[in-house]
């Protein structure tokens, strides 16, 4: 196994960075679905391709480089389930503070920034993440809704102040 062990080091190294890449700062799960069909069809393949050659060190050496990327495609898709919860989360947390100030002002909001400090502390990130962790308000000719970006550059949750219920863009 000494003799696979730099590859296996890379292997984590590369799985990390493109984790990072894919969870927080892309969001977007696209690296991970691509790695997942990788891990399924070339890297589990080749590890029992030379289990079968009875090259049991290469065999374990792939398995275990498939195994990295398996576990970094989990993360991937495991961070951004929780970056959208707590998106959701935090965005229930704005309708009602908006609720708050329409009940006060009998109209809701222009803007977010309209809700601090007064009915919320400061106005949140929708989640952890470099691209796409705004959300977006838009009040125009008695039309209120509130969105972010569930999987960038399309997927919009939005809640319509309105009509009082949520539906999904793109």
């Amino acid at each position: 196994m000494n003799r696979y062990r730099r590859s296996i080091v890379i292997a984590v190294s590369i799985a990390s960075s493109l984790f990072i890449l894919d969870a927080f700062i892309l969001n977007q799960g696209v690296i991970a679905a691509i790695t997942a069909i990788a891990v399924i069809f070339v890297m589990l393949p080749r590890a029992v391709l030379a289990w079968r050659g009875h090259d049991r060190e290469l065999a374990q050496a792939r398995a275990m480089k498939a195994a990295v990327y398996a576990l970094m495609v989990i993360g991937v898709f495991g961070a951004n389930y929780l970056n959208n919860a707590l998106a959701q989360s935090r965005a229930e947390e704005l309708i009602t503070a908006a609720r708050h100030y329409e009940a006060r002002h009998h109209r809701l909001p222009d803007g977010l920034q309209d809700l601090a400090p007064d009915f919320i502390p400061e106005v949140p990130l929708a989640k952890y993440t470099l691209l796409f962790n705004n959300f977006r308000y838009i009040a125009i000719k008695g039309r209120h809704s509130l969105f972010w970006v569930d999987v960038p550059p399309f997927g919009r949750p939005t809640y319509r102040f309105e009509e009082n219920k949520w539906d999904y863009i793109d």
